[in-house]
């Protein structure tokens, strides 16, 4: 969380248990879930379904610094298309 809210300050983070964290920004919604040893980022279209939906993510065992900057940059760009591409500031 902390390297995206360096990215989007305003992301909305809240958890449901202890497995599951629910991401919004700007009507869109994306989730983090812990499987096992396993995280997954998955995003739902329900609010932009004209949009090009984000991939399913997934950490296994590895979480660590550079995974969560990886995971950042592509929820970054999922949210907000400045982030998108090459790093740089918007």
């Amino acid at each position: 969380m902390r390297a995206l809210r360096m990215r989007l300050p305003e992301v909305a983070a809240a958890s449901e248990g202890r497995r599951r964290v629910v991401l919004r920004y700007g009507g869109r919604t994306a989730t983090i879930t812990e499987e096992g040893s396993t995280r997954w980022i998955r995003a739902s279209e329900d609010a932009h379904p004209d949009r090009t939906s984000m991939a399913s993510l997934y950490d296994e065992d590895r979480w660590d610094c550079r995974s969560a900057e990886v995971f950042a940059k592509s929820l970054a760009g999922f949210f907000d298309s400045r982030f998108s591409g090459p790093e740089r500031t918007p």
